[in-house]
């Protein structure tokens, strides 16, 4: 990309890679988020900038749906929250409002399933919320769906064989501390029910999250107990329900994000052919700082 981002989004379509909003430069108080919308297309490895989002957003969670892309909630200039649903069309190269969430939300998580988007968990009102959303595009609103078992913000949220996945992630405890989510649940949209599967063995949050086929993979994150960032590639078997490390990151990365994006023979080659890059040490966590509203 021409410049570097954090806590943005990364949507495929059509696979072409939408890189969305997000902020240029560290502000954890979220005052200088962008809403620059930029398109990746992997057959010919170019970038182009299309319409910009009516709002600017970091903190926020894009899917796509009913092949549009969405943007909802998250944080805004000043570091104040959103409630508010954005709609993109890429044929008409142009954004407009959709129903907003019932409450403005930072930090939350993601997935669509059987034509519907499920928005979970985030931050907000100073704490971490265990709320599920479900955006039904032909009435145009969000309804309320059965609530996590466990409140939580900074985790992952990916569908996998009829069932969405929420990982990771923190929260804070009973005396304000934060502390991470071990648990991994996963809800069932025909029964509207959660299931908690197993304590998940990565401890970290603000990590990138992605799905291909019957398996999620978890990038990076960062750890509250060591204050450090990783750079562990994690994959999750939801037929065997069981996790495995899957190689590494060339740097330790948080408030990143990940997809899976299919990529050019040709591409394929080139990336084979390019010498490996410098392994870094762990980096020093920011998953101490809190959110100002």
């Amino acid at each position: 990309m021409e410049a570097p981002l954090y806590n943005h989004c990364c949507v495929v379509l059509n696979n072409f890679l939408f890189v969305l909003g997000g902020q240029h430069r560290f502000d954890p108080c979220g005052k200088q988020p962008t809403n620059e919308v930029h398109r990746y297309d992997p057959r010919t490895e170019s970038w182009i900038q299309v319409a910009a989002m009516l709002e600017k957003r970091t903190r926020f969670h894009s899917d796509v749906l009913s092949g549009a892309l969405v943007a909802v909630a998250g944080g805004t200039l000043l570091g104040k929250l959103t409630a508010s649903t954005e709609r993109y069309s890429p044929g008409e190269d142009r954004w407009e409002l959709a129903a907003p969430l019932p409450v403005p939300v930072v930090d939350h998580a993601g997935a669509t399933h059987g034509g519907i988007l499920y928005i979970s968990g985030g931050f907000s009102g100073g704490e971490t919320l265990s709320h599920l959303y479900s955006f039904l595009p032909r009435l145009k609103r969000w309804i309320p769906n059965r609530p996590m078992a466990f409140p939580r913000c900074d985790h992952g949220m990916a569908s996998v064989q009829g069932a969405l996945y929420c990982v990771g992630g923190r929260t804070l405890s009973k005396v304000g501390e934060w502390v991470h989510v071990d648990e991994m649940e996963f809800y069932r949209p025909a029964v509207d029910q959660w299931t908690t599967v197993r304590v998940s063995p990565l401890g970290c949050s603000q990590f990138g999250l992605t799905a291909s086929g019957p398996r999620l993979y978890v990038t990076g994150g960062g750890s509250l107990r060591s204050r450090t960032k990783n750079r562990g590639v994690f994959a999750y078997a939801s037929r065997d329900r069981k996790w495995e490390r899957a190689g590494m990151l060339p740097l330790p990365l948080v408030d990143h994000c990940a997809c899976t994006l299919s990529i050019s023979g040709q591409t394929l080659r080139r990336v084979k052919s390019d010498p490996p890059c410098a392994i870094a040490s762990p980096g020093t966590s920011t998953l101490d700082l809190f959110v100002l509203e």
